[in-house]
């Protein structure tokens, strides 16, 4: 458990805010990019909106978390439609990537039951593999099962396995390119697999800023709509 929390709840910054590359890769090899920020303060406090291209700016996904209570929203500028993304809806596709909307967010540890179940290398360096089993009985959980590989040395996770209620193996989640930024250990690279469409997500960040003040009022449904 302690293992797990340091790797997903230990001491992050305050706030962070960057410029993300979002590059789809489809089984062909054929990549899309697009540009995002991101601004986040705490684990409480969310927000994305895509910058470049045209086609898709403007477009922004908030999240906040109330009184325990996890809200989402997706604003479409194209249609000037907010959407409340409901508990049903976070396994559905961000935007198009791999990622679902559960995956932007910060994982439900606590809904899991969470075993070491062995020590292994991964690319050169010694991992704890860690076994969680969803235990909550939440029925819109996407996942059944994961499998986190968290460092020995520093509790970086670099990966993670991701199973569905079945038990197979549907998504691949890997973290590289750690950087220090002002202490915080931060993966500058995020790919997400999709296994069995062989179609991939990066995230790239870029002009990564911690603990700098954020302006409160950009958390708002008000403020998804100025984006653009």
């Amino acid at each position: 458990g302690e293992v797990l929390k340091a790797a997903y709840q230990g001491k992050g910054p305050d706030s962070m805010q960057a410029s993300m590359t979002m590059t789809m890769v489809d089984k062909g090899g054929k990549a899309t990019d697009r540009g995002l920020q991101i601004r986040r303060v705490g684990n409480d406090k969310q927000l994305v909106w895509f910058d470049s291209p045209p086609a898709v700016a403007g477009t922004a996904f908030l999240r906040l978390v109330e009184e325990d209570a996890e809200k989402m929203w997706l604003y479409l500028p194209a249609y000037d439609k907010l959407d409340r993304i409901g508990a049903t809806n976070e396994n559905r596709s961000f935007l198009g990537s791999d990622f679902t909307y559960a995956d932007m967010a910060p994982r439900r540890i606590q809904e899991f039951d969470s075993v070491i179940s062995g020590q292994e290398q991964l690319d050169g360096q010694a991992v704890h593999k860690v076994t969680m089993t969803l235990t909550k009985g939440r029925n819109s959980a996407p996942y059944g099962k994961i499998e986190a590989f968290v460092t020995v040395d520093g509790n970086r996770l670099v990966r993670e396995d991701l199973y569905d209620r079945k038990g197979d193996l549907v998504k691949r989640k890997v973290q590289s390119e750690f950087k220090d930024i002002e202490g915080f250990n931060i993966p500058l690279t995020i790919e997400m697999t999709d296994i069995a469409r062989d179609h991939k997500t990066i995230l790239k960040m870029a002009d990564v800023q911690v603990n700098q003040a954020i302006d409160d009022k950009i958390f708002s449904t008000r403020y998804l709509k100025r984006l653009r």
